[in-house]
């Protein structure tokens, strides 16, 4: 009766776990987990509280007309969210000219004035007749002419065109994923061939990419341990046992997550493997130890009894030895720690659970079924295995001087590792579309990595760090 009603439990905890996995809140939202004393955490919370939450993303699509692509901005412009789309007309304008025109003499004024209504009556937009002027501008204005081509080719190259797209909206909002796909659409509906980077698209990449590749990652490990069991196990039942106690460790830890405020997306993507993995251990050690006492003759109830106290000192030291790994990682001042930490512990303590109360039940009402689906032969080659054992102890002191040799050389290239941190990181994969993306948007128009600058209101200080920025070589 004890073991059914362990039974009944645990089936209502997987049932009601599993039913609030998808309402469990995932954060892609690195920023997050900044320590509030951090100048990064503090500078953004300053930005957001005077200017509003805010978010950009990088469009280049396929256009050899400006007066068309004018008419694209126009209609992206009127979108829910879109707070401002910034292209080429947006610094080449009439207001330019007539700064530019202002410090001319009266003859240049003419001269100018003469350029721009013979480039104008060619069909040129009012952005291209500037630009292919100022390479005919006085000398007193290469300055003038520089920034102007430098504007230009910012947003216009032989056939496509830049939009700098200003998001009302914070980038892990579902507000700017309906936006994005809004102009995914614009584009698609006229043909367009298109690329997108900036942080809009890469937040919405990786939150896809991440739900997507969780998916076959635990599609492809779940063969992979299957046939490792079918060739290990000693009973063909086991598999079955095997699926049903991890199976409920993991769907239990997923669905408690609800517990939590919200989990990050890198959590999220590592816990089903990680459990997966933590979950069998504990098992085989169980399970071994009912077989081996099984074969000593033992009847199942005995065994079994004999099993728990054996194995349940190993698999609770075990547990707590990594359980407390994972807790250390809450002491990290970048919260993500903490975050990983809870959930992994927790996942430890589940399957620890599962593995001393689920499992002993599970063997106790089906030991008949266990039994009779023993396995004859012994799939494991345990001839090749102690031959290699053999050969491993007879050069062992070779392996030991070949182990000394390599240890220079590794600890060398460790510290030669590349690091890359933020949610690009993720998105910015070799091989991924928006890293395809990203590189052919930087190969036409150049990196543009964006820097917000916060000072006091104060105009001189203003123009003294405008006219220093200006004067930095990397800063366009």
């Amino acid at each position: 009766m004890k073991n059914k009603v362990i039974l009944i439990i645990f089936i209502v905890l997987v049932i009601a776990f599993g039913f609030l996995i998808p309402r469990v809140n995932v954060n892609y939202n690195l920023q997050e987990y900044l320590p509030d004393d951090s100048l990064s955490a503090q500078s953004l919370k300053e930005y957001g509280d005077q200017f509003g939450d805010s978010s950009n993303l990088i469009l280049v699509f396929e256009e050899d007309s400006l007066t068309d692509a004018k008419s694209v901005k126009a209609i992206i412009k009127d979108y829910e969210n879109i707070k401002e789309v910034v292209f080429v007309d947006d610094y080449l304008n009439e207001f330019t000219y007539s700064i530019i025109r202002d410090q001319a003499s009266d003859q240049e004024k003419s001269q100018l004035d003469n350029l721009l209504t013979t480039y104008l009556g060619q069909g040129f937009t009012y952005e291209e007749a500037l630009y292919q002027m100022s390479f005919y501008f006085p000398s007193e204005f290469s300055d003038a002419a520089n920034q102007i081509q430098i504007n230009y080719q910012s947003y216009v190259n032989d056939d496509e065109v830049l939009f700098e797209v200003v998001f009302s909206e914070n980038a892990y909002s579902k507000d700017a994923e309906e936006t994005l796909n809004d102009i995914k659409l614009l584009m698609e509906d006229n043909d367009y061939n298109y690329y997108l980077s900036g942080e809009v698209a890469s937040v919405v990449f990786t939150e896809n990419t991440i739900a997507r590749e969780t998916k076959i990652i635990t599609i492809m490990i779940i063969p992979i341990i299957l046939i490792l069991l079918i060739i290990l196990s000693t009973s063909y039942f086991d598999i079955i046992l095997f699926g049903i106690v991890s199976g409920a460790a993991i769907i239990i830890n997923l669905g408690t997550n609800i517990l939590l405020p919200d989990i990050s997306f890198i959590t999220q993507s590592m816990a089903i493997a990680l459990q997966l993995a933590i979950s069998l251990d504990y098992i085989i050690f169980m399970l071994n130890a009912y077989h081996n006492e099984k074969d000593l003759g033992l009847s199942d109830d005995d065994a079994l009894k004999n099993a728990k106290a054996k194995s349940r000192k190993p698999i609770i030291a075990s547990a707590l030895t990594t359980g407390v790994s994972f807790l250390a990682l809450i002491f990290m001042r970048f919260s993500i720690g903490m975050d990983i930490g809870i959930v992994f512990f927790k996942a430890i303590m589940i399957s620890l659970l599962t593995t001393i109360i689920l499992l002993p039940a599970l063997i106790k009402l089906l030991a008949p079924i266990i039994n009779k689906s023993k396995k004859s032969k012994n799939m494991v080659p345990t001839k090749f295995i102690s031959t290699v054992a053999i050969w491993f102890k007879k050069y062992r002191y070779g392996f030991l001087a070949l182990i000394i040799l390599l240890i220079t050389p590794i600890i060398i290239f460790q510290g030669k590792t590349s690091f890359t941190y933020g949610v690009s990181s993720f998105s910015s994969s070799e091989g991924t579309k928006y890293y395809e993306d990203t590189a052919h948007i930087e190969e036409g128009f150049g990196v543009n990595n964006k820097l917000v600058i916060l000072v006091e209101k104060d105009s001189l200080k203003e123009a003294s760090l405008y006219s220093y920025l200006q004067g930095v070589e990397s800063v366009k």
